[in-house]
């Protein structure tokens, strides 16, 4: 696999990600690279999220244009999901990093873990 389509690749992925900023920012998303897993051109990330820490993979499986969520941990992986279509991409990282809860659920959580005062 040559160095562009590895790097082209995780520019779309990025791309996708990034369209849904605020869901984006609140992953605490640092440290991105484009690299090869499982023989496919990949995006990696670290994540601070409520639900994981550590680090997400997204590799893209060309053959059949789907994309495949990794999430590691001191690089094991504590889950893997397949055939996940671009549009479902960032729902199903966030609910795999961040929430995974009813949005009133979700902001006491936030509120909590903050401290928030209303």
């Amino acid at each position: 696999m040559d160095a562009q389509f590895i790097n082209d690749t995780a520019k779309y992925i990025m791309t996708v990600i990034k369209s849904s900023q605020a869901i984006y920012y609140s992953w605490g998303s640092l440290s991105f690279k484009a690299i090869i897993y499982n023989d496919m051109a990949a995006l990696q990330f670290t994540v601070n999220g409520f639900l994981h820490k550590g680090d997400v993979v997204i590799a893209y499986n060309g053959g059949a244009d789907l994309f495949e969520l990794y999430l590691l941990k001191k690089s094991e992986v504590k889950k893997s999901m397949k055939g996940i279509y671009v549009d479902e991409l960032v729902t199903v990282i966030d609910s795999s990093v961040e929430k995974n809860t009813s949005d009133n659920e979700y902001k006491k959580i936030v509120h909590n873990e903050y401290c928030i005062l209303e």
